[in-house]
């Protein structure tokens, strides 16, 4: 492997090769041309080394799309000649596009070059050739188009390198990491390589990179690493993406630009080459290396589908395994564990959203929500989707207190509530949040605490969407621990004349009992909570002790009313 990997590095070497380069055809080159005697450059000085790979001609402001890296312009001017602003817009255009220079043929429209033109052109180091009179566009044109023809066995030649370095590359066991190292040395750029959902799965920074990958991007293979505002905007399908599109990653110090070429083959995608542009702007060149590189990643990619296929079949096992206590062996459970993504060594809490029937479409969209806001806040989750519900395992240090613990926890959950919000107009959803699990073998109780939070939210009347297991530990208990027959009799001993008032007079004395007990006994708080004036809170609190026979000055019998009041919330008593 370390001789392919020497040979690799000395044909990537002899691509970049600067002979190639000093062979080429540049800016400097051009107005040096005996043939064109009298042009000059008058703006971007310091990049009169650009090479020019193909001339155009520009005789419409709205033709920038048919141009591409490389390309040298020529104008007489004319559809510029009295427009200041597009003047510059040309300059910008033309530039961002990493355009070789643009050259402008005067009087004819113009005596001299307009000064804003100069001014945006030394501002954006693109090359502004000045061409004279005497000459036309054809014969400029002509001369240029000839000195490309005598490079071209030099250019092949460096073509027929790149297509050799991949297919060597191919041949002799080269994986997605040498791809995007070969791919990121050969255009001078980071360069990172996602599967077709997103997932990293291999990435190559340079030293001259001043936007480091790392310290950009949680760099974590097979998790994702870009936002889903990024990604959203990246086409998923052959049909509408074939070649490369150009994207702004946000930056604290200004956006980077990323250049996204996709990993295709018979239609289908694979995933995609993203080149972080930091380092220079990439060239006809270039993208000839990025397709290359994408057709050898799209190989690979191929051959490994099924092993990945087979290994998510093994992911989904383990999960269901874990989640039925299937695996015994603690040896067993931690190994399997590793190997798909989890930390045994670490606690957990379980949190699952459940969706309604007629959500269940979302439930993908809501997975990508969950992935992008743990990778916002820095939380470690995995998530696996089962039919309606998203189980997410939130992974916690050890070291961490209790009070730690939840406020991260609850921290993280109520800012994906919030996103939730936001993004599923009209679509119900509950998170139930399971106990601490320190035992990673214990999982599975936490999972199944964490479907029993949620199937006793459905009983309360609450605005939230999120419901802890420490906040219903007293419903939880009551559900799981007795039968509903018991529970029932104990209702009807507590409450049981005062339901049965309410349901023969249609009154709210239960309601009043809750509000008293909810106010902790203050009864100017549980009217204000019911709305309804303290002189009338306190003549139906007079009829309540009537009706049980009691002055509520009894802390044991008080909880007991208590008790059977959660009992009326577990079995929906109305």
């Amino acid at each position: 492997m370390l001789t392919l990997i020497q040979n690799l590095d000395e044909m990537i070497r002899g691509v970049l090769t600067k002979e190639i380069v000093m062979n080429s055809f540049s800016i400097q080159k051009l107005v040096e041309n005996p043939s064109v005697k009298g042009a000059r450059i008058v703006a971007g000085f310091k990049k009169t080394s650009n090479i020019i790979y193909n001339v155009n001609i520009i005789d419409n402001p709205d033709s920038y799309g048919w141009f591409t890296a490389g390309d040298f312009l020529l104008t007489t001017g004319y559809i510029y000649q009295d427009n200041p602003e597009l003047q510059k817009q040309v300059i910008r255009e033309l530039a961002e596009m990493n355009c070789a220079g643009l050259g402008i043929k005067i009087k004819r429209y113009w005596d001299e070059i307009p000064s804003v033109m100069i001014e945006e052109a030394n501002k954006l180091d693109l090359p502004l050739v000045e061409i004279p009179f005497i000459y036309s566009l054809a014969q400029v044109s002509n001369l240029i188009n000839n000195e490309i023809y005598k490079r071209e066995n030099s250019l092949l030649k460096r073509y027929r390198n790149i297509h050799d370095v991949f297919s060597r590359c191919s041949l002799e066991g080269g994986d997605v990491w040498k791809i995007v190292k070969i791919a990121s040395e050969l255009v001078g750029n980071p360069v990172l390589m996602l599967d077709s959902d997103f997932g990293l799965l291999s990435y190559f920074d340079l030293d001259a990179n001043t936007y480091p990958l790392s310290e950009n991007l949680p760099l974590k293979v097979r998790e994702k690493c870009f936002p889903r505002s990024f990604t959203e905007t990246i086409p998923t399908s052959t049909d509408t993406f074939t070649l490369s599109i150009k994207l702004k990653f946000p930056e604290v110090n200004g956006p980077i630009t990323c250049r996204i070429i996709p990993i295709a083959h018979s239609n289908d995608l694979y995933g995609y080459l993203i080149v972080w542009e930091t380092i220079r702007k990439l060239e006809s060149i270039d993208y000839i290396a990025l397709e290359n590189a994408a057709q050898t990643a799209a190989l690979d990619r191929i051959k490994t589908r099924q092993m990945e296929e087979a290994r998510d079949r093994l992911r989904e096992d383990f999960f269901d395994d874990l989640l039925q206590s299937k695996i015994v062996s603690v040896n067993a459970v931690k190994n399997l564990a590793k190997i798909h993504g989890m930390n045994p060594d670490k606690n957990y809490v379980v949190a699952v959203i459940s969706v309604d029937d007629q959500a269940v479409s979302k439930v993908s969209f809501i997975k990508d929500i969950v992935q992008d806001i743990s990778m916002h806040v820095n939380q470690r989750v995995q998530i696996i989707v089962r039919q309606n519900n998203i189980i997410q395992f939130i992974e916690l240090n050890k070291e961490l207190n209790n009070v730690e613990t939840v406020t991260l926890v609850k921290t993280y959950l109520d800012r994906l509530d919030v996103e939730l919000n936001q993004q599923l107009k009209n679509i119900k959803y509950q998170i139930g949040v399971s106990n601490l699990c320190v035992d990673f073998l214990t999982i599975s109780k936490s999972f199944h605490i964490a479907l029993d939070v949620l199937k006793i939210s459905n009983k309360l009347s609450n605005d939230s969407n999120i419901y802890y297991f420490t906040n219903l530990i007293g419903y939880y208990l009551l559900d799981a621990s007795f039968e509903k027959d018991k529970l029932m009799d104990f209702f009807r001993y507590m409450i049981g004349d005062l339901y049965d008032y309410d349901q023969n007079n249609k009154s709210d004395l239960l309601l009043t009992l809750r509000a008293y007990f909810d106010a902790n006994g203050n009864l100017s708080e549980a009217a204000k909570d019911l709305f309804i004036h303290r002189n009338t809170f306190i003549y139906r609190l007079d009829k309540i002790k009537r009706i049980l026979n009691t002055n509520l000055d009894d802390s044991e019998q008080n909880f007991n009313y208590q008790v059977a009041l959660h009992i009326q919330k577990i079995f929906d008593l109305q």
